[in-house]
């Protein structure tokens, strides 16, 4: 799960640079960073297959729960500083709750892929992107 992260937390680093050095189109950048955790293609699907049988699995293996647990708050302190940043440059309301927010789009994030990794026939990728496009505030 660890390596799983790291391959992750790569690809988003990546996006992440572009999002930093971006003057325009943050949206759309913040819309492609989010959706490095869906599983849009085969690898992220099978990604997101490892990734929901660790985190269940880490419900009741207490070894692995440190590891499941850090992988959660990653993705949630990453949403976290992308609307603070919004914020920041005045695209946001400063009075938007950053913490329900965050929680709001990790489990956007979380749920979409439960769909598309259970019930990938009804949910395919354009349907995951344009769900997640809608929900960004």
């Amino acid at each position: 799960m660890d390596q799983l992260g790291r391959r992750i937390g790569e690809r988003v680093a990546v996006r992440a640079d572009r999002l930093l050095n971006a003057d325009t189109d943050r949206r759309t950048l913040v819309e492609d960073l989010l959706a490095e955790f869906l599983p849009l293609d085969d690898d992220r699907r099978d990604e997101a297959m490892a990734w929901l049988a660790f985190t269940v699995a880490a419900r009741t293996r207490p070894a692995f729960r440190a590891s499941a647990d850090a992988q959660h708050q990653y993705v949630r302190d990453l949403i976290t500083r992308i609307l603070r940043e919004a914020v920041a440059l005045g695209r946001l309301s400063g009075e938007l709750d950053l913490t329900v927010e965050s929680v709001r789009l990790s489990a956007l994030l979380d749920g979409l892929t439960m769909q598309a990794v259970l019930y990938p026939d009804s949910t395919p990728p354009e349907l995951l992107r344009k769900a997640l496009r809608r929900s960004l505030p």
